[in-house]
């Protein structure tokens, strides 16, 4: 078989067990792929060669002694603001090329703990924050759905290996809705639990009141099992009663049509009919006012990084780290402000068994070259002002080929509630389309 990048981790294992394939072929064939696909996406930031191929062998020991452990041979990857002992940990910027993590991040470890082999690092903008894939020091990545297309998310190097078949999973900074973003513009699965579940050691900073990890994947089984390992859910939230609630400003959120024929579509599924939430602003007010801040605290984090260093930042970072420390501090109060009463309002509206329902994005991946709106993560970072869990879900394609995606947000701990009802949902939508042009 020379499409071992098809199997999900079930089917990998499977393969494994019966003698069909061992760790050093898999991983041979993705390594081959990334070689020779690569160019096209754009999407490895650095791959760690002599330690995949260390892991492979050790993976492939362990099937011949029956000491298998949950995630063998399975091929990973995380993003490049992420330490990989090794490894850069560059997180998109010029400016710290050459700063060599010497250990693993705490979710790297777990990782290679059952038994992944971490393939290296991705590709992501500059310094995390931005959805457009379009990096000035190490150019543009490119969504595997369409020719020119971006991946729309800070960490569209994951979310694009991932649905191109580069790795089964990836873990990434999900800050602003990073990961999450991606992930639905690449037509692939992806969860951000709640505050405080994942450990955050070894991922760097940008701001401390949103930064979180999510985990990436091409299917429920997949993001499930990696889950599993770095951040195991309580199994006995799945069974709560819940409510389900939609936003009442969506409407302002001027949806594409595809998105909004979608989201009715899914909201007829479901049993009864959901009532509201009511958010003290507009979605695109909390968006706005969560992205300025996020800048402020990216300014301190790179004044860490001392003036040499920080003279080597594109042109655009530079302008936006001069906009955000020379504007009126009133306005930062008033965002502050804004964001306070925004996630308040999420967290007791939600409560303890409350589902909120949205679209991911209100329109689909956009080509690069063009302009970006802005409000592309407005939806996602309901999750980051609130601290709650968030799942988003492919949900079909548009007219042009282009993937739709929903998201659900859950109460705090709610990791295998949200799971539970993404499955019932992609049992039901079946929205998963790969990229054709590369299965």
């Amino acid at each position: 078989m020379d499409a071992w990048h098809r199997l999900g981790t079930v089917g990998l294992k499977l393969a494994y067990l019966h003698g069909q394939t061992n760790p050093v072929n898999v991983i041979g064939h993705m390594m081959e792929r990334i070689d020779r696909l690569n160019p096209r996406i754009n999407v490895i930031a650095q791959l760690d060669r002599d330690s995949v191929l260390r892991a492979a062998h050790g993976s492939a020991a362990r099937f011949q002694t029956d000491m298998q452990r949950p995630l063998e041979g399975v091929p990973v990857a995380v993003s490049s603001n992420i330490a990989v002992r090794g490894l850069d940990c560059r997180a998109g910027l010029e400016a710290r090329r050459g700063i060599v993590s010497s250990e693993d991040a705490e979710v790297v470890h777990r990782l290679r703990e059952a038994g992944a082999v971490v393939l290296g690092t991705l590709s992501m903008d500059e310094g995390g924050v931005g959805c457009t894939g379009d990096n000035p020091w190490s150019g543009r990545t490119y969504n595997p759905h369409g020719e020119g297309l971006s991946p729309a998310g800070a960490m569209g190097g994951a979310g694009a290996a991932v649905a191109a078949g580069f790795v089964l999973a990836a873990i990434g900074g999900d800050t602003l809705g990073a990961m999450r973003i991606p992930a639905a513009a690449c037509g692939v699965f992806a969860l951000r639990p709640s505050r405080g579940a994942m450990d955050l050691d070894g991922l760097l900073p940008l701001n401390p009141s949103f930064d979180a990890l999510a985990v990436c994947a091409r299917s429920m089984d997949d993001l499930t099992a990696i889950l599993s390992a770095v951040a195991p859910p309580d199994l006995n939230a799945a069974l709560n009663p819940f409510d389900m609630k939609t936003l009442s400003t969506t409407e302002e959120m001027e949806l594409n049509e595809d998105v909004a024929a979608h989201y009715r579509y899914a909201l007829s599924l479901l049993h009864e009919q959901p009532f509201t939430l009511d958010l003290p602003a507009s979605p695109g007010r909390i968006g706005k006012a969560a992205r300025n801040y996020t800048d402020y605290c990216l300014a301190g984090e790179l004044a860490a990084l001392g003036e040499e260093r920080c003279a080597v930042l594109s042109e655009a970072m530079q302008r936006r780290i001069e906009r955000v420390l020379n504007q009126n501090p009133e306005i930062m109060n008033e965002d502050l402000a804004a964001l306070r009463l925004a996630g308040q309002a999420l967290r007791e509206q939600i409560g303890t068994d409350t589902l909120l329902l949205t679209p991911t994005t209100p329109h689909p991946a956009e080509m690069h070259g063009g302009a970006h709106a802005p409000s592309m993560n407005d939806l996602a970072i309901l999750a980051d002002v609130s601290g709650l869990p968030a799942i988003v879900l492919p949900v079909g394609m548009t007219g042009d080929n282009l993937p739709l995606s929903l998201q659900l947000i859950g109460p705090m701990g709610s990791e295998a509630l949200l799971i539970a009802q993404a499955r019932m949902l992609t049992d039901r939508i079946r929205g998963y389309t790969p990229p054709k042009s590369w299965w």
